[in-house]
């Protein structure tokens, strides 16, 4: 299934070199929660920047699935790169496609030469007390002032902004003060560096450490109208659905690749480890054949359906099946990561854990899997909605809202 065209396999065995190389840096990054610039170089000059750029602006033209494909392979090598650098290929495919962000060809061009020419993008929709379990409550408040002509001024705050510091641009969204409707929304390409704009370093946590995915602080911060992408009611919420393939699904494909990450780790630890007093090494012991056998089905089943939703999304009009087709991957991926991160350190044993290993730091970084947005209990309560065809006005939000 997926047979792969010869584009596609040496893609995957570039990515797959990368991983190599990746790894050896791996472990300091993450106790340093450095940024991975050498690796980000690496990825320009393997031509990844331009990867979802079409190749009609001298990019190579791939996808979702193209992504999905490296994404695998890379996260095995080090999960907070391949993380990172996703958000430049959520922000990069959303604006290469007219049917999801209305450039004019021109300007198009433009942003695609100079992605091909070293900019690194990222992709910021979170504000401080948003909550992955409630997808209304991501809808940005931050405040854009219009400044009469065409462009805005932002002040406000954006959390998780993951590779902010390497990037020169992202791509993020807010809400223009004379916003009448409410959902208008207006998304933004905006410089990194500049006056009025502060990170404050507060991401020292579990996992993906090399992510960089601090707070960042806008004051007053001028964005001309050569940066305004688009503004409309419905915006924010049509990129979280119907670019959702960008928007949402980078995260199933990165995760996939951890978990096979762990997967292939935890067989070759578990072959060449010979407990005293017997001869066989512990992957004869049944424990370790049901364990493994449990997490190479689940994971097989996730990436089968990753890679569907991928190669869809790229090849056939957006669709509500489709958007529910990408909530039930990501909940797949999400049981498969949950499920090594509960099964496989009982059965690699203590020894496995010692920092010397990356298998400590493969498992931190897949706890994040389930609380990205939306997070695990989030899209078992969109399916279930969506399988029971319930009306969505007519279910009460989970928490009553904050009174006006």
């Amino acid at each position: 299934m997926f047979d792969l065209t010869p584009a596609q396999q040496r893609l995957q065995g570039t990515a797959r070199e990368l991983a190599q190389e990746f790894a050896t840096r791996a472990a300091r990054h993450d106790a340093e929660r450095s940024a991975p610039l050498e690796n980000f170089a690496r990825l320009r000059e393997a031509g990844f920047y331009g990867l979802v750029v079409p190749q009609d602006f001298g990019g190579l033209g791939g996808g979702m699935f193209e992504w999905t494909l490296a994404a695998e392979e890379l996260a095995q090598g080090c999960a907070a790169t391949t993380m990172a650098f996703s958000m430049h290929i959520s922000a990069s495919g959303m604006l290469m496609r007219p049917q999801l962000m209305a450039l004019e060809p021109a300007r198009r061009q433009r942003l695609a030469q100079e992605i091909l020419d070293g900019a690194l993008l990222c992709a910021s929709a979170t504000e401080p007390g948003s909550s992955s379990r409630d997808l209304a409550n991501i809808l940005p408040v931050m405040p854009a002032v219009p400044d009469g002509q065409g462009g805005y001024r932002l002040s406000g705050r954006k959390a998780f902004v993951s590779n902010f510091e390497a990037c020169q641009y992202a791509l993020l969204y807010a809400r223009p003060t004379d916003a009448v409707a409410a959902d208008d929304c207006v998304a933004l390409l905006v410089p990194t560096r500049g006056a009025g704009v502060q990170v404050v370093d507060v991401w020292d946590t579990l996992g993906m450490r090399a992510t960089r995915s601090n707070e960042v602080i806008f004051e007053d911060v001028p964005v001309p109208a050569a940066q305004v992408i688009e503004r409309r009611p419905g915006l924010f919420f049509d990129a979280l659905t119907r670019g959702g393939l960008y928007f949402a699904h980078g995260f199933s494909a990165t995760y996939l690749g951890v978990g096979v990450g762990l997967l292939d780790w935890a067989r070759q630890w578990l072959n060449g480890r010979v407990n005293k007093l017997v001869s066989q090494p512990m992957s004869y012991h049944p424990d370790a054949r049901r364990r493994i056998g449990e997490l190479a089905t689940l994971l097989e089943s996730a990436r089968l359906q990753v890679r569907a939703v991928s190669w869809l999304g790229d090849h056939r009009p957006w669709s509500d099946e489709l958007t529910h087709r990408m909530w039930l991957a990501k909940a797949a991926m999400s049981q498969a990561l949950a499920r090594a991160c509960e099964s496989l350190p009982m059965i690699c044993g203590a020894s496995a854990l010692f920092s010397k290993h990356p298998f400590g730091r493969m498992l931190r970084d897949a706890t994040t899997a389930n609380i990205m947005p939306p997070s695990y209990d989030a899209l078992l309560d969109l399916i279930g909605s969506n399988e029971l065809g319930l009306e969505p006005a007519q279910i009460a939000p989970p928490l009553r809202p904050r009174e006006p």
